[in-house]
């Protein structure tokens, strides 16, 4: 194996300080959604904002119009419950 020797005055190091944009931030500043980074930024949290709230509110009213399953005739009439009433059958 060969015998590798490094000095600190033959690494350079390349610092950029260019910002590097993130995929859909660069693709909203280049299709002209946002003229730079920081408003592709709040865009994006915008819309993700407004996901949010969508989804809650799906999730929280549901359809308007909730089926109930029909219960099983053969349970209600085979086990009866407290008071008489079958324990399978909603009151």
């Amino acid at each position: 194996m060969a015998d590798v020797q490094f000095s600190e005055d033959t690494v350079t190091h390349q610092v950029t300080n260019r910002k590097q944009k993130g995929s859909m931030m660069g693709w909203l500043v280049r299709s002209g959604w946002a003229k730079d980074e920081k408003s592709a930024g709040y865009l994006l949290m915008a819309v993700a904002g407004v996901g949010f709230v969508t989804t809650a509110a799906v999730l929280m009213f549901g359809s308007p119009t909730r089926q109930q399953v029909p219960l099983n005739p053969l349970e209600q009439t085979i086990i009866p419950g407290p008071g008489g009433v079958p324990s399978g059958y909603a009151q």
